[in-house]
């Protein structure tokens, strides 16, 4: 288990939470629950995150730990509710194919879920996805994202990986209605991923875009929220799926050596299509970006 920061956030009554003191808890919350580089907008975070932590009763105060590997969270003692933003792991893209310049297809982002509530009796294992991965054997399909889980309360689906040569992009991670975006055809020109269903508090990934034939453009991986997915376009291949916490990578072409770009670590975005490299030449694909676990809950204060 791996938690960057362990930050502390004292309650205080709902008729002196000024826009002020709302902005501090904000600003230390946002600090965890974005990542590098996010774009959330400063009121989904109020809603999503700020809105819980003010729910803490008289006497205690609201923590936040987040999970960048899989462990256990450890429930404090009167600790009966736990809010829970979390994403899988991101695909992995697959190798593009030699003997041509088609490209492989961008790989899909992670299930995702922003700020459900469960009610917890004890401990919780806690399990944070892998990236997908991409062989090092030409030929070869970049593999899925791993699922990340809260215990037995909610597991979440990696996102796909694209397989190998001129390829489609791979599908977004999602199970039962919140279903993960499409991942964009193959093709003359390839096309853009398809974003996940998005319902209450669940998020399914988004899809990566399709791999361009031999001379034609590769599509765009999906959005996702605010998050923008990975750019295809002409000389290049199949972009990556966005995720809520962070953009997806472009395709790759002549300026990136052709191989493909990975995702995030902790962020669940799938990497981006690599591009064949003229008449001998396959490229290989890359690494999806990990997944990420954020709870949020209540304790005593001493």
């Amino acid at each position: 288990m791996l938690h960057e920061e362990d930050i502390e956030v004292t309650k205080m009554p709902s008729s002196s939470l000024t826009e002020e003191s709302k902005d501090e808890e904000l600003i230390l919350l946002r600090r965890i629950a974005q990542g590098a580089g996010s774009k959330l907008d400063a009121d989904t975070i109020r809603g999503k995150i700020v809105e819980p932590v003010q729910a803490a009763s008289p006497g205690q105060r609201m923590k936040c730990q987040e999970f960048l590997s899989s462990g256990t969270w450890i429930k404090p003692a009167n600790t009966s509710a736990v809010w829970v933003y979390g994403i899988a792991g991101g695909g992995a893209s697959g190798w593009s194919a030699g003997g041509n310049d088609a490209a492989a297809g961008g790989a899909g982002s992670g299930e995702s879920v922003l700020g459900q509530v469960f009610y917890v009796t004890g401990n919780v294992v806690v399990t944070v996805g892998a990236g997908g991965v991409s062989s090092a054997t030409e030929g070869t399909a970049g593999t899925d994202g791993g699922d990340s889980s809260f215990g037995s309360f909610i597991t979440l689906k990696g996102g796909k990986g694209s397989a190998a040569g001129n390829s489609a992009g791979g599908a977004g991670g999602g199970s039962g209605s919140i279903t993960g975006g499409s991942g964009g055809t193959a093709g003359s020109p390839g096309s853009n991923g398809g974003e996940g269903v998005l319902k209450l508090y669940n998020l399914g990934g988004s899809g990566g875009g399709g791999g361009g034939a031999s001379g034609q453009a590769s599509g765009n991986g999906a959005n996702s929220l605010t998050k923008v997915g990975g750019v295809g376009g002409s000389d290049k291949g199949g972009g990556g799926a966005a995720s809520w916490r962070a953009d997806g990578p472009s395709g790759s072409g002549p300026s990136d050596g052709f191989v493909g770009k990975p995702g995030t670590a902790n962020m669940g975005n799938g990497a981006s299509g690599g591009r064949g490299g003229g008449a001998q030449f396959a490229r290989q694909g890359a690494n999806g970006g990990s997944g990420y676990w954020l709870i949020v809950y209540s304790e005593d204060i001493p």
